[in-house]
């Protein structure tokens, strides 16, 4: 019954609530052992295309925007992009972005967190492994969270080392490339996407290490190197940059400017929410995730959810 009047509500406040609105979806994986589900893409997807304007960052960044538009971003390039969520975009003819690490994309290496995940999925529950300081248990929640919060703050060589020294505990070392549902999409399926006009790529880093973590000299090495990377492939110019993790503090006036003076015009969070379409930072673009609940996401899209945190924001 909640959620049946929540998604009432939703409805009705994309009624009422006239403000014109830029929404940004963002996917992660989806499909088979996931939360999100065939199902959950083909609602978020009709939902959207049915109350907003679906468009590109091309569209974006070229102005004029309608006042009610709508844009989907899928972070990591993981395979089950194209065997899930391409073909309803196909079917819906709704445009995708794709935020691409190039070292996962080109170079099959995996993403530090896809790593860890292949092991405590192998793991016994119980077994315990120490990093610094940083107990894991494998099995108890708050352990792995807390593992995996200690290694976002790693630079590469230091986080694959302690990933190297979690291996060795655990008795579970990973596959030189990703493998077992963790491989990226092929450079085929990625020219297939990109061909049939609905698809565009953004730079996601190279190495998908927090921004905010990198020293100047890598953070503009990763930046300039991944656009170099994906300008090539795609043969065109790729204007759009989304931060790895995105959430506030894994961005800030110092990775902006090093953005933009890169050559993006626009970047992507992974704040909550949803952007006035007049007056937002085109370097600090908020985005809603997909929901397993169709009523939160509707509540979400429609801008309730944004109106909900206001209000708790001014009663604390």
């Amino acid at each position: 019954m909640r959620k049946a009047l929540v998604s009432a509500a939703s409805k009705v406040w994309l009624r009422l609530d006239r403000q014109p609105r830029l929404v940004v979806l963002t996917f992660h994986r989806v499909g088979d052992g996931h939360p999100i589900t065939r199902d959950h893409i083909r609602h978020h997807l009709t939902f959207l295309a049915r109350h907003y304007e679906m468009i590109s960052p091309t569209r974006l960044l070229a102005g004029n925007l309608p006042a009610r538009a709508a844009m989907v971003t899928i972070d990591d390039s993981h395979r089950d992009l194209y065997e899930q969520i391409y073909p309803e975009a196909r079917s819906l003819k709704v445009p995708i972005t794709i935020c691409v690490p190039t070292d996962y994309f080109f170079r099959r290496r995996w993403l530090w967190f896809d790593r860890l995940y292949w092991m405590l999925e192998r793991t016994s529950s119980g077994a315990e492994a120490r990093v610094n300081g940083q107990v894991l248990h494998a099995g108890h929640a708050p352990s792995v969270a807390g593992m995996k919060a200690y290694l976002k703050r790693l630079l590469p060589a230091e986080r694959e080392a302690a990933l190297d020294s979690l291996a060795g505990q655990l008795h579970c070392t990973p596959p030189p490339a990703p493998a077992d549902g963790y491989e990226a999409v092929t450079g085929d399926e990625m020219r297939e996407m990109l061909a049939s006009g609905l698809t565009e790529i953004c730079a996601h880093t190279v190495s998908h290490t927090i921004a905010t973590v990198l020293p100047e000299p890598e953070l503009r090495r990763e930046l300039a190197h991944s656009k170099k990377e994906l300008e090539e492939f795609a043969g065109r110019e790729v204007r759009s940059f989304c931060y790895p993790n995105g959430e506030a503090g894994d961005f800030d006036d110092r990775t902006t400017r090093a953005v933009k003076e890169t050559g993006f015009s626009m970047a992507l969070t992974s704040v909550a929410g949803t952007n006035p379409s007049a007056g937002f930072d085109p370097y600090r673009i908020l985005r809603i995730h997909a929901h397993r609940d169709p009523s939160s996401f509707e509540k979400e899209v429609s801008g309730l959810g944004d109106f909900q945190r206001r209000l708790a924001a001014a009663r604390h």
